[in-house]
């Protein structure tokens, strides 16, 4: 159950919403933890594709509402 706390912390820690003491517990953790590493790599890259990815065009008269 451990490892469902830092994930959270982890996706924290991306947003900049992690304060500098549970950033070093986390970091700790990490350092030992090779599952939560890995689920800290796939939210890098998942954040990577979604900032960037496209834009989507929003039509002219969607504007207006």
């Amino acid at each position: 159950m451990r490892c469902a706390k830092y994930k959270k912390q982890i996706d924290l820690m991306q947003d900049g919403a992690l304060d500098q003491a549970s950033t070093a517990k986390l970091q700790a953790h990490l350092d030992e933890c090779i599952k939560c590493r890995a689920y800290q790599q796939q939210a890098l890259k998942l954040r990577e594709l979604m900032l960037s990815a496209p834009r989507p065009q929003v039509p002219s008269w969607l504007h207006h509402q």
